[in-house]
């Protein structure tokens, strides 16, 4: 279910009170789970394959225009040779400072899919934070909005599982520091470490990442191709909708899974005790933590210092009225916009604490 106006933020707040009534209703030992992630536009996005390539042969053309007036006896001197090293830091993909775009919440039965582009407001360049909108009053639809995503996110009711969770919430508080309900995350679980904890002998590499965790817990790969595409462009594609639904539905599919395994490992375990105490009689050992207590002590929360993303922004701000003006292709200058970019998100950071210690 797309969530993209005011009629469908009242829609998605009726289901999910339903959900928490039903919940409320019956006792179980483990909290109902919904799956979140997040998407947003690549920082180096290509519409087609022909522009990479386009942006390769200029960058070839300028290398070759001046290599050829140094050699011609052009005065811009020779540069310096670069020393190769062997511990070189790679620079990491899929990095951007771009803002969250769209939210995906799913359980086992629905998927909706947030769409914060049309529901609040967007950074003036585009890209970046929302910190110049701190103190500023909420839009109708930011309102209803920013309740409903309280009720979600800041609910002790309701277990929130991804895979990295912490990196997207990061990202969702930056992108929209203004929303009071982004200011704190409770009851969420990050499948990885789920995952480590059912698969203790399995390499960390081999279950890291949605695909390669998904072919080794359910045997089946999920396609991420459209991870990279513009989720900026309105309205979104078929391709787009279907790919954000599964990405979410798929992590309560690997939840459940998880817990399976982790359990069945759990009675080989004992099994393995109980064969141990038979042929040494050792004495009793304590016993073995209940599997609710296991994703208890995994389920964590997040704080997030918005004080600290104004001030950060703020700075950001000055430094890009203070640069200098820079020459464009119809030979005007403009001033930078270095503002509200990855430099604050990248320095400010969540405080994490454990929910059942």
């Amino acid at each position: 279910m797309l969530v993209d106006n005011l009629d469908s933020l009242y829609e998605f707040e009726r289901d999910f009170d339903e959900l928490l009534t039903d919940v409320a209703g019956e006792e179980r030992q483990m909290k109902p789970v919904v799956g979140i992630d997040c998407e947003w536009k690549p920082e180096n996005y290509y519409s087609s394959t022909g522009d990479r390539r386009k942006k390769k042969r200029v960058g070839k053309r300028q290398r070759l225009l001046r290599f050829l007036k140094r050699f011609m006896g052009g005065s811009e001197p020779l540069d310096p040779p670069v020393k190769k090293t062997k511990n070189k830091k790679k620079k990491k993909k899929g990095g951007s400072s771009n803002p969250v775009l769209v939210l995906q919440i799913s359980t086992k039965d629905k998927a909706w899919i947030i769409d914060f582009q049309n529901l609040a407001r967007q950074s003036t360049t585009g890209s970046g934070t929302g910190a110049f909108l701190l103190g500023t009053p909420l839009t109708a639809t930011e309102q209803v909005l920013n309740r409903v995503l309280g009720m979600v996110l800041q609910s002790d009711e309701v277990l929130k599982v991804g895979l990295g969770p912490a990196t997207d919430l990061k990202r969702l508080s930056w992108s929209y520091p203004f929303l009071p309900a982004l200011s704190q995350y409770r009851a969420v679980l990050d499948l990885q470490a789920l995952a480590k904890a059912a698969h203790p002998g399995v390499s960390g590499r081999s279950i890291e990442g949605l695909n390669k965790l998904c072919l080794h817990q359910l045997n089946r790969g999920i396609d991420k191709s459209m991870q990279c595409s513009d989720w900026s462009n309105r309205p979104l594609s078929t391709e787009q909708l279907k790919y954000a639904s599964l990405d979410a539905h798929v992590l309560t599919i690997l939840y459940e899974s998880l817990l399976g395994t982790l359990r069945e490992e759990r009675e080989r375990e004992r099994e393995r005790e109980r064969e141990r105490d038979k042929e040494h009689e050792s004495p009793k050992r304590k016993k073995a933590p209940s599997l609710s207590s296991v994703v208890q002590g995994l389920t964590v929360g997040f704080k997030v210092d918005i004080d600290k993303i104004g001030s950060l922004a703020a700075a950001s701000l000055e430094a890009s009225k203070e640069a200098p003006e820079t020459p464009t292709a119809s030979g005007t200058t403009t001033a930078p916009v270095v503002a509200l970019r990855s430099t604050p998100m990248t320095q400010f950071s969540m405080k994490k604490w454990s929910l059942y210690k």
